[in-house]
């Protein structure tokens, strides 16, 4: 058990370079190329910043890199960060330990790039200028969420009228349908025959049927196993139970005992009600969050010029599978051409 919990652990470490890369991102970002040989270390961790009075826990070429308070620090941002590890890190006693050597190698790993002078190279300015722009765009959409858009209410009745709305499919146990047994003849006489005999007895049928008759997992709108025909007639029964005679689409004939009608089951309100808060919530806030972005476009006067973007369909292509108002645009064209309706 503890190797797992520590291989989850280290794990999340290596999932955590992001103190690291922030801190080399600002580095690299505020301020000049540097020429000495010596390890230079970014501005968070320089000698006279870790110059506060606690213990030096790490030091790269005689600077200190990582003390005391500094680590205290990480170690509560790491512990917040990453929630599934509160509940665990009580049962880990070198916890401390072990989020100590992560922080060690990402200062290892940073050490590293500077004396190897990767900022200077072509590729690495690239990433690292897509990774500013994804953080930055990151930790706009967080302030633009808190600030513009701010948390999203959602009542019980919402919640109810959501479930009422939705229940049917996503929230099906069970779908329901007739529950029924049937024969199947290749003649409409052998067909008629069994359907005389047990009409008014439908609860016999399969004694009067014998060999080859049929169970039906209860028949609904889901049942594509069953034949369309048959499918129908089957659902259509309302009086139970009842015997009927169906010709199926491949001009065969079923004998068909519907003997009651179970209802559709769903997921009770209770059981979904905390995800479909959730939703309600994604959907408000996706509905708030465009009308905040058409109203800066019109604050910040955007201008937008995507037709170039835009790619016509494929000679061939089916009307289903083009693009929403495309088939619908070019049959207003035709029309106005004059070509004829049918």
């Amino acid at each position: 058990v503890n190797g797992g919990i520590t291989g989850l652990f280290l794990v999340a470490l290596l999932l955590l370079p992001w103190c690291g890369i922030l801190d080399l991102i600002k580095s690299k970002m505020g301020s000049a190329s540097t020429t000495s040989t010596q390890v230079s270390v970014d501005s968070k961790n320089k000698s006279s910043d870790l110059n506060d009075g606690s213990k030096v826990l790490m030091s790269i070429d005689g600077n200190p890199i990582i003390t005391e308070k500094s680590f205290n620090d990480y170690y509560t941002q790491f512990v917040a960060s990453n929630p599934q590890l509160q509940s665990m890190i009580q049962f880990m006693p070198n916890a401390k330990k072990e989020i100590f050597n992560g922080m060690a190698n990402e200062r290892i790993l940073l050490a590293w790039g500077e004396k190897n002078n990767i900022h200077k190279d072509a590729d690495y300015k690239k990433e690292l200028e897509q990774s500013v722009r994804m953080i930055k765009t990151n930790l706009a959409a967080k302030r633009f969420e808190k600030d513009l858009i701010g948390v999203m209410q959602v009542t019980d009745k919402e919640m109810h009228e959501y479930y009422d709305a939705h229940k049917d499919p996503e929230l099906i146990l069970s779908p329901g349908g007739i529950k029924a047994v049937g024969k199947e003849f290749t003649t409409k006489e052998q067909a008629q025959a069994l359907f005389d005999k047990v009409k008014e007895t439908p609860k016999g049928f399969k004694a009067a049927a014998g060999t080859g008759t049929k169970d039906f997992a209860p028949v609904n709108k889901m049942s594509f196993d069953v034949d369309a025909a048959v499918k129908e007639k089957v659902m259509a029964v309302s009086t139970f139970p009842k015997v009927i005679m169906v010709e199926s689409s491949d001009k065969k004939y079923w004998v068909i005992a519907a003997f009651k009608k179970e209802n559709t089951q769903y997921r009770s309100f209770d059981e979904v009600k905390d995800g479909l808060k959730k939703m309600i919530e994604r959907e408000k806030m996706m509905k708030v969050y465009t009308e905040k972005i058409a109203q800066l476009k019109q604050e910040y006067h955007v201008t937008e010029d995507a037709s170039s973007l835009e790619q016509a369909p494929s000679a061939g292509m089916p009307s289903h599978m083009m693009p929403q108002g495309v088939h619908n645009e070019d049959a207003s064209k035709k029309k106005a051409g004059g070509v004829k309706s049918l």
